[in-house]
């Protein structure tokens, strides 16, 4: 009698089929590492680090990690309708100074400036620079800003002093995956059509 017409030769077939597929999931699941969450505002989109969660908080969009404050760290999204002020020029005159800052108790503080230039990240062209206690004390700021056809838009990505190393790998995979959001593309045209 020919083996294929044997009951055991398939049920061996099924159950080595089914052994390799578990197999196989088990070991993807171990090693291929989860995708990362994306946070998509109505302009651009980029990658958060894991276990953030992001809020609208009127005009911005504030990021922070998923746990009781203080927190260590920050990012901040913002994007308005262009006007004659926002240009590359102008942003980065703006962020290749000192920066004010006012303590509660009403001192007034100079940022130190880390380092500013340019940068391109995907399809745009941003001005890049580090402040050191620009936004809050003792935090280092890193601030992204560029201009589309219709928006001005500025990131800043803010870490403890005695977090930065590890807060900027976590930044820089944000940076890395900043995109336009191909999905806005009609809501930022309808938008603009309704003003």
């Amino acid at each position: 009698m020919n083996i294929i017409f044997q009951p055991m030769f398939w049920l061996s077939l099924l159950l080595t089929a089914v052994m390799l597929t578990s197999t196989g999931a088990l070991i993807a699941y171990a090693v291929v590492p989860k995708p990362p969450t994306y946070h998509r505002t109505t302009y651009f989109e980029f990658a958060l680090p894991p276990g953030w969660v992001c809020v609208r908080e009127g005009t911005e969009t504030v990021c922070r990690p998923d746990i009781p404050p203080p927190h260590d760290a920050v990012i901040i999204f913002t994007a308005k309708i262009r006007n004659e002020s926002d240009n590359l020029a102008a942003y980065k005159d703006h962020v290749s100074k000192p920066k004010k800052r006012t303590e509660r108790d009403g001192k007034e503080h100079d940022s130190e400036v880390v380092r500013y230039g340019e940068q391109a990240i995907g399809e745009y062209h941003w001005i890049d620079a580090l402040h050191l206690g620009s936004e809050i004390a003792n935090y280092y700021t890193r601030y992204l800003a560029t201009t589309t056809a219709q928006l001005g838009v500025l990131i800043t990505f803010s870490a403890h002093k005695s977090k930065l190393d590890e807060r900027t790998k976590e930044f820089k995979a944000c940076v890395e995956s900043l995109r336009y959001s191909s999905y806005c593309v009609g809501l930022v045209t309808l938008t603009l059509a309704r003003m």
